[in-house]
């Protein structure tokens, strides 16, 4: 094996300090993860972490094994769990357990778990209350004469306009991710140039809608 230059072991050093700062968030409560089986390198890559959509492109586009897996990691019972799309990959967890381990000691007892629906519950519950938020929202508007209240009325008005477009934001950010996850899967070069014309349109999409809830707020 040839011997790492200064600069590799300053990125090593540095991703396994990402790596264990992504698993201490997880034992508060569950962050998302993404797994490569040989990155650019040829190394296994393994990123954990609120937010690692845009550290994940790069390895992906440059991945020498193009084998991903993703999922949430929580702390359940004192270990670690994995939850994921593949949890029957066996490179995986010997990766979990052989190298990520050995960068953080703790991983070495992580379970792979199936990724559940369940998972998912706060995002439908957080639906539920939005749908039942401007419900309300436009009852207490209709019920207020223009005429007669229209401070009332506008008041009404502007909290459901502030429900309608965070639901709007929800739908794009939702197909965001699908596309996003499309081209993470390795899409053909065929279609790759469509999807990401069609991400790039959803994002501008999502930063003006966005800056509209912001003024709203206001």
């Amino acid at each position: 094996m040839p011997k790492k230059s200064a600069a590799d072991k300053a990125e090593h050093s540095d991703s396994v300090k990402k790596l264990k700062a992504g698993c201490k968030k997880a034992r508060k409560k569950p962050v998302s993860f993404f797994y490569c089986r040989s990155g650019p390198d040829g190394e296994p890559v393994l990123l954990v972490g609120p937010r690692i959509q845009a550290d994940s492109k790069p390895i992906i586009a440059r991945a020498r094994v193009k084998k991903f897996i993703r999922g949430k990691l929580a702390y359940e019972d004192g270990a670690y769990v994995f939850k994921a799309d593949r949890p029957g990959d066996s490179k995986f967890k010997k990766h979990l357990k052989e190298k990520f381990g050995k960068d953080h000691p703790p991983l070495k007892r992580a379970q792979v778990a199936p990724l559940q629906d369940a998972d998912q519950e706060p995002t439908l519950k957080e639906e539920l209350a939005a749908e039942i938020g401007r419900r309300k929202a436009r009852k207490e508007r209709n019920a207020i004469d223009q005429n007669t209240d229209p401070d009332g009325y506008w008041k009404a008005r502007h909290q459901e306009l502030k429900l309608d477009i965070g639901e709007k934001i929800d739908i794009v950010a939702n197909a965001e991710q699908a596309i996003a996850s499309r081209l993470e899967s390795g899409s053909t070069e065929r279609v790759r140039p469509r999807l990401e014309r069609s991400l790039d349109r959803i994002r501008r999409l999502l930063r003006l809608a966005r800056r509209a809830l912001t003024e709203v707020r206001a």
